[in-house]
């Protein structure tokens, strides 16, 4: 039995041509990085109080 391709598949690869949705997605990397990074100063700000 063939297992179907999820669909969200095929909307990130139309998504990739389209310049708005990568810059969305990089928009959307940069910020998840910021909090990433943002929660690791915290944590070290924590650490040597």
């Amino acid at each position: 039995m063939k297992i179907p391709e999820p669909g969200i598949n095929q909307s990130a690869i139309k998504g990739i041509t389209n310049s708005k949705t990568v810059t969305s997605f990089l928009i959307l990397i940069d910020f998840v990085a910021f909090c990433i990074g943002f929660t690791l100063n915290t944590e070290a700000t924590v650490d040597l109080g």
